[in-house]
C-alpha cells in the first residue's frame, strides 16, 4: 500500500489551543422545545439562564427524583448520541454560590417534549441536592447514586451507558435569580468500536473522529477516484456520514476528503494494491473556534528581519493550503521576535516591535499573492513581549521565540 503525504494538519499543528463553545442563553431555552442542540459539542461556556421560559415543564410539589420543586432559572440543552459509550458531564458555575440542579432525559421521539410535559416520560439522571462544594455537580462513573434528592447530598450522580443513535434531554436549574453563568463538559470514554461493515473485495473503511475527545462525529465525507486526473475524476461517495465502507479498485489513485463545522478539513491521498489488505483511514478532525490558535512549525526567520529561511516554505504552502481547503476561515497573523540576552546587543524596542510586524507581513504577503483574500487575514506584531523563553540562551528556545501565530478570528 502506498500512502501519499496528506496529513496536513497532523504534522502542521505543533500547538492547537482549543477555544469553548461560547453560547447565549435566550429566555426561550428555558423550553424543551427549544433546547440549544450541543451534538458534537463537549466544552460550552453559557451565559446565565433566566426564567423558566414560557411554561413550567419539570417541577412537582412532592418531594421527587425526576422533577425540580420547582422551576426557577432554566436552561435546555439536547444531543444525539455518535458513538457508544459511558458518559459523564460536569456543570460548573461561574459564581460557586449559585446552585445548579439537573434532570437527564432519554428522549423518545418527536414527542419526547410533550411526554415531558405530562410527566409520562421520566429522567434517567437527576440531582437536585444542595448545597454543592464549590457549585459543582455532574455525572462521574464513582457515585452510587443514579438519583439524588432534594436536601443534602452528594453532588454527583452515577454516570450513564450510551448508544449511538440515542437522542438526550439535559435540563439545568438555577435556584437563584440574578446567578451567574455556566460551564458545562461532557466526557466520554470506553467507547465502542463500531460493527464491521461487511463489503466483499478490496474496500476502504473510512471514519470520522474528534481528534480531541476521540469521538465519532458525523461529517462530510467526499472520496474520488484521482486516477485519470482531477478534470476526469469519478466520485465515489458524496454524503454525510459518521463511518463508511467503500469498495475500491486495485492500482487506483484516491483521494478522501472529510469536513464539518468546527472543524478543520482534512484530506488524505492513499493507493492500494491487489495485494494489500484492505484499509482503514480513521480521519482525526481537528476541532477550531473562534478564538483558538496555533503555531506555524517549522517557519524560521533569517536572523534580525523578515526573510524566511527556505526550507519554511513547506511550512507556508501548508498553511496556504488549510486557507484554500477553509474557504470560510478567517485569520489574524501574529508575529513574535526574540530579545537577546546580551544588554549591550540589544536595540530600541521600537526596532523590535517593526520586526514583528513585518514578519507577520512575510506571511501576510505569502498569502495574499496566492490568492487568498485580503478579507480572511489581518497581521500585527507583538515584538518580544509574549516570548516563550524569556532568557533564551540555546539557539533552540531563541529559534522558537522568532515565531508566527496564527489566531482563528471566524470560521
Amino acid at each position: 500500500m502506498i500512502r501519499l503525504a496528506a496529513l496536513f494538519f497532523t504534522l502542521f499543528f505543533s500547538q492547537i489551543l482549543i477555544a469553548q463553545k461560547h453560547i447565549e442563553v435566550l429566555p426561550e431555552n428555558g423550553d424543551c422545545d427549544n433546547a440549544i442542540d450541543i451534538t458534537d459539542i463537549i466544552d460550552i461556556k453559557a451565559t446565565a439562564p433566566k426564567g423558566y421560559g414560557n411554561r413550567l415543564e419539570v417541577h412537582s410539589s412532592k418531594v421527587s427524583l425526576y422533577a425540580f420543586k420547582e422551576e426557577h432559572n432554566t436552561v435546555w440543552y439536547k444531543f444525539t448520541v455518535l458513538q457508544s459509550c459511558e458518559m459523564s458531564l460536569t456543570i460548573t458555575p461561574d459564581n460557586p454560590k449559585d446552585d445548579y440542579d439537573f434532570l437527564l432525559f432519554k428522549g423518545d421521539g418527536s414527542s419526547t417534549c410533550k411526554h415531558i410535559q405530562k410527566g409520562g416520560l421520566k429522567a434517567v439522571r437527576s440531582n437536585i441536592s444542595r448545597p454543592k462544594v464549590q457549585g459543582k455537580t455532574g455525572l462521574i462513573s464513582s457515585s452510587k447514586y443514579s438519583f439524588v434528592r432534594e436536601g443534602e447530598g452528594t453532588p454527583w450522580s452515577k454516570s450513564i451507558v450510551v448508544k449511538k443513535g440515542e437522542v438526550y434531554y439535559l435540563v439545568l436549574d438555577n435556584v437563584y435569580d440574578g446567578g451567574s453563568g455556566h460551564r458545562l463538559q461532557i466526557f466520554y470514554k470506553n467507547c465502542k468500536a463500531e460493527p464491521k461493515l461487511k463489503v466483499e473485495g478490496l474496500h476502504v473503511n473510512i471514519n470520522a473522529i474528534d481528534k480531541e475527545s476521540k469521538r465519532a462525529i458525523k461529517a462530510h465525507i467526499l472520496l474520488v477516484d484521482i486516477s485519470a486526473g482531477y478534470k476526469l475524476y469519478d466520485t465515489i461517495y458524496n454524503k454525510e456520514a459518521v463511518s463508511i465502507m467503500l469498495p475500491i479498485k486495485p492500482n487506483h489513485s484516491y483521494e478522501c476528503q472529510v469536513w464539518a463545522k468546527g472543524f478543520l478539513k482534512k484530506k488524505e491521498l492513499f493507493k492500494l494494491d491487489s495485494n494489500d489488505k484492505s484499509l482503514r483511514l480513521d480521519m482525526d478532525m481537528q476541532r477550531v473556534q473562534v478564538g483558538s490558535s496555533f503555531e506555524v512549525s517549522e517557519l524560521y526567520f533569517v536572523g534580525g528581519s523578515a526573510t524566511v529561511v527556505r526550507r519554511s516554505h513547506i511550512a507556508l504552502r501548508k498553511l496556504l493550503t488549510m486557507m484554500k481547503e477553509n474557504p470560510t476561515l478567517k485569520i489574524e497573523i501574529q508575529g513574535h521576535v526574540n530579545l537577546p540576552i546580551d544588554t549591550k546587543k540589544k536595540k530600541p524596542d521600537a526596532y523590535y516591535d517593526q520586526l514583528s510586524i513585518d514578519r507577520a507581513k512575510t506571511v501576510y504577503d505569502y498569502l495574499h499573492k496566492r490568492g487568498i483574500s485580503d478579507k480572511r487575514m489581518s497581521y500585527r506584531g507583538f515584538g518580544y513581549s509574549r516570548m516563550i523563553y524569556p532568557r533564551a540562551s540555546t539557539f533552540s528556545q531563541m529559534q522558537k521565540n522568532r515565531r508566527v501565530v496564527v489566531r482563528v478570528v471566524d470560521i
